[in-house]
């Protein structure tokens, strides 16, 4: 996968940082599951995007500073899958949430990472699992 050349280094160091730990944890959890496979990175919206192109077994996830809140950074979901309910469900009391778009993180100090790859992971594999969530 190649890296979107100077998106990145447009950020305050404290944003970078927490962006890159984030595109990290992205790229960690694809290449341990054999069912998403490898990741292409676009930019869509203006921020780095990360797709399953190849294999077709989720839904994209964004990555940008949260423009509310310049403190904070968000995953971004695509709003019409039950991702962000999904992740309610399971999480709603260790992340923060923007609707059913986002999980939004503090650019300081450390974040739930295992709540985090579990979303991630989700969401790299919504249209292999989706069906599971009809009731929901």
């Amino acid at each position: 996968m190649k890296k979107i050349p100077n998106f990145y280094d447009d950020y305050p160091r404290d944003v970078l940082k927490k962006l890159k730990e984030i595109r990290k944890i992205i790229l960690e959890v694809a290449s341990k599951d054999k069912h998403i496979g490898p990741l292409e990175e676009v930019l869509r919206w203006g921020q780095p995007t990360f797709l399953t192109s190849e294999t077709k077994s989720g839904s994209m996830i964004r990555i940008d500073r949260y423009k509310r809140q310049n403190d904070k950074v968000a995953l971004f979901f695509h709003c019409q899958t039950k991702l962000v309910k999904i992740f309610r469900l399971k999480f709603g009391n260790n992340l923060n949430f923007d609707g059913n778009r986002a999980i939004i993180l503090d650019i300081k100090g450390t974040f739930p990472v295992q709540e985090i790859k579990e979303c991630i992971g989700l969401a790299l594999r919504y249209n292999l699992i989706k069906d599971d969530f009809d009731d929901i």
